[in-house]
């Protein structure tokens, strides 16, 4: 959050909710509460004052807003047939970008949170934006996921397109492949770059990769015998939270059927 509070997804309670962790009284509270199974994908407004996020609640996934404080839980996507999910808030808060899926096609499209007007920045077909949306501190580049690339396994490391648009459509887009083992992708404060993680059997990576140019990537973080699930940096790129944690898996035999 601008304020240097955390905001964080937990299943504590049963739910997929929001929380948000204040660090200066050690406290927490939960933002989401009885309505719906799934509240994900949360980012703030730059003066703090709301939170965007994706939620179940309706039936299908749609993107809501509410206070910071958790009050005023309003949906603002109402697409029928169609997923809205990914939300990213422009610095103004003039724009919501989102990803809407559909089965036939996966698009990029902002709304104006004063009039209400849509508009697709991407044509379905060309482009298949997925698993992330990440808006460039400035607000002028949206990054994501572009699965019509298929992933590439090679020794248990998967290489993914990251493409990169401008929100005013003013040029075509541009690709670069990044391994990651988790597609959680984050500009860096200054826009030059995207961070990202990258798991393996003896620890953690974040690698930083320079959107112009052909840079090969920089390790940036590296956490010996650690497994990262989430991270993100404070505004000013000073601080870095990091969801870490190993994943244990049992064995079960079932007999008697």
């Amino acid at each position: 959050m601008p304020n240097g509070d955390i905001l964080y997804i937990t299943r504590i309670m049963g739910n997929r909710d929001l929380w948000l962790y204040r660090p200066s009284d050690d406290s927490r509270r939960q933002l989401t509460k009885n309505a719906g199974n799934l509240h994900e994908n949360p980012v703030a407004s730059s003066d703090g004052k709301h939170i965007f996020f994706t939620s179940n609640r309706s039936g299908t996934n749609h993107i809501w807003r509410m206070d910071a404080n958790g009050a005023n839980q309003t949906q603002i996507t109402l697409g029928e047939k169609n997923v809205e999910v990914c939300p990213q808030i422009s610095p103004d808060g003039a724009w919501l970008y989102y990803i809407q899926k559909n089965p036939s096609a996966s698009t990029v499209w902002r709304k104006s949170m004063s009039d209400g007007r849509m508009e697709a920045l991407t044509e379905p077909g060309k482009l298949a934006p997925d698993s992330f949306l990440s808006l460039s501190p400035d607000g002028k580049m949206l990054a994501f996921h572009n699965s019509n690339e298929k992933v590439i396994e090679d020794a248990e490391k998967q290489v993914y397109q990251v493409g990169i648009i401008p929100v005013d459509n003013g040029s075509g887009p541009t690709f670069f492949n990044i391994t990651a083992s988790r597609l959680v992708v984050r500009w860096t404060s200054d826009g030059s770059a995207l961070d990202y993680i990258e798991n393996s059997a003896d620890g953690a990576r974040i690698w930083r990769q320079v959107v112009k140019g052909k840079k090969p990537p920089e390790l940036i973080v590296s956490l010996p015998e650690a497994f990262l699930h989430n991270f993100s940096w404070s505004a000013d790129g000073e601080k870095l939270v990091l969801s870490r944690g190993r994943q244990l898996n049992d064995a079960i035999l079932l007999t008697n059927f």
